[in-house]
């Protein structure tokens, strides 16, 4: 469990250490990551399926490759690190891709995933009005357990975080679907804010793994 006044600078580099080498977001969307990386030294690449996300990222001169996940070249011990936010849940076996990337990161590198907690709090509070479950773009889901499960699948030292990035947001939305059944409805805000800043927060720091964002750090071996 993240320290809640640590969250927030973690969230935004993707704890990743303050050590720049080569660096690949996989799913890097508009490249706005790889830029931020990129000023803090960093050499990055992406990969980016959509065109018009992989043409944004390019504009930024970031070196964006439009391949699908599966046709992602797997060069063995090519990356420091390897990030990928909230794609690993669009797979349908989320276990052999991660197997695939650490076998594409440099010994000692570390590769970064994050997705959305189907054990966090929201979760087991709404059930199928969670926000995250999003069918029928989400395949699979693992759960913080599941992560711990990989990493002792693959016997690499990891550890697996959850956090509580973009509560009020996902609250909303939530609640949205709970009454409306669609998301974009505002009505909920005040309630969504009492819950995502008083009720969350305890929950959080309380009770294990009942973030709202899934985060797995793992070491591919030296």
């Amino acid at each position: 469990m993240l320290g809640l006044g640590k969250e927030i600078a973690g969230r935004d580099v993707r704890y990743v250490p303050c050590r720049p080498g080569t660096l690949l977001d996989v799913g890097c969307g508009n490249g706005e990551y790889l830029l931020r990386m990129a000023h803090l030294g960093w050499r990055v690449q992406g990969v980016e399926p959509d065109p018009t996300s992989a043409a944004m990222a390019k504009r930024h001169g970031i070196e964006v490759f439009e391949y699908r996940l599966n046709d992602i070249p797997k060069e063995a011990g090519r990356f420091d690190v390897i990030t990928m936010s909230h794609v690993i849940e669009h797979l349908s076996d989320p276990r052999a891709e991660f197997g695939r990337l650490l076998a594409m990161l440099k010994p000692g590198g570390l590769l970064v995933v994050l997705s959305p907690n189907p054990g966090g709090s929201l979760a087991r509070a709404f059930g199928q009005s969670w926000r995250g479950l999003e069918p029928p773009r989400h395949l699979v889901l693992p759960s913080a357990s599941a992560y711990r499960a990989i990493l002792a699948q693959y016997g690499v030292h990891g550890r697996v975080l959850t956090c509580l990035r973009g509560a009020a947001g996902l609250t909303q939305e939530t609640l949205s679907i709970r009454e409306h059944g669609l998301v974009g409805k505002r009505n909920s805000w005040a309630l969504a804010k009492a819950i995502a800043y008083v009720a969350l927060p305890l929950f959080f720091l309380a009770l294990k793994d009942r973030g709202e964002e899934i985060v797995c750090i793992a070491h591919a071996p030296t």
